[in-house]
């Protein structure tokens, strides 16, 4: 059982010094996309995603629908795990900084409204 669990943190720490290319004073902040990543990518040995398989149900993520970055990544380089796993962490990324663009705007725009307020 060790040994599955050790294969997995091996994984992990691949996918986030790949991810980083060398810049490893911030792998804190990409191990929770590497644990995500590795929850929305189908398994070998079930063929399902983890997700699938807990909650009943396909994942759909915002950016599947309406954010064209997904398909700017280089997906059909990919060749393994590793590769794949990093990808899904750049994706995962790249949503990030849209929300916080878009929570930038909207308090742009709050603080325009209340300026136009009290003026």
């Amino acid at each position: 059982m060790n040994g599955k669990i050790e294969r997995t943190q091996q994984a992990y720490l691949e996918v986030i010094w790949k991810v980083l290319q060398g810049e490893i004073n911030q792998w804190p902040s990409w191990l929770g996309y590497a644990l995500w990543a590795d929850q929305i990518t189908a398994k070998k040995n079930t063929g399902y995603l983890p997700y699938y398989l807990l909650y009943g149900q396909h994942l759909l993520l915002p950016f599947d629908v309406a954010n064209s970055t997904f398909h700017v990544l280089d997906w059909p380089k990919v060749t393994n795990t590793i590769e794949l796993l990093a990808l899904h962490m750049q994706q995962l990324d790249q949503h990030n900084d849209l929300l916080l663009e878009a929570w930038e705007k909207s308090f742009l725009t709050q603080a325009k409204a209340v300026n136009a307020y009290n003026w």
